[in-house]
This record gives C-alpha cells, structure tokens and sequence, in this order.
C-alpha cells in the first residue's frame, strides 16, 4: 500500500505530532533569538547612558566659571579706569 491508501489505514501516521528533535531544535533556535534580542537592547541602552554621559560631561567641560567671568570684568574695569 502506497500514497492515499496507506494514510487511510495509518491515521497515527498524519498526526500533527511534530518529532522530538525538531521540538528540541525549535526550542534552542528561539532562546538563542530571544537571549539575542534581549542583549541587543541591554546595548542599546549602555550605548544611549554613555552618549548622555558623555554630553553632560563636554557641557560641563566648555563651560567657563562664573568667577572667570568676574576676574574679567575686573580686570577691564582697572583697566579703563
């Protein structure tokens, strides 16, 4: 008995039952995309803190003090004066 006949005698054979390697092999393949993508944003996020980091602090390095400043205008106000 071949093709038609055969699944007609051996309904078990058509069960959607799908092997246990497969399952296995399944299961592994969608860790590894979720450990994947789970990585991916935990870098994403590191990458986002340092560049906010990195601003904050080339803010804070081209800022003049404020008593720079004062010194300056001392300085020109003995001057003129």
């Amino acid at each position: 008995m071949t093709g038609i006949s055969w699944r007609r005698h051996h309904p078990q054979a058509m069960s959607p039952n799908i092997p246990i390697l497969v399952r296995a092999a399944l299961a592994l393949f969608s860790l590894l995309i979720g450990f994947t993508f789970s990585m991916t944003l935990s870098r994403l996020d590191l990458n986002e803190m340092i560049d906010l980091q990195e601003t904050r602090l080339a803010r804070g390095r081209n800022r003049a003090p404020a008593i720079v400043f004062v010194l300056l205008g001392a300085i020109a106000v003995i001057g003129i004066g």
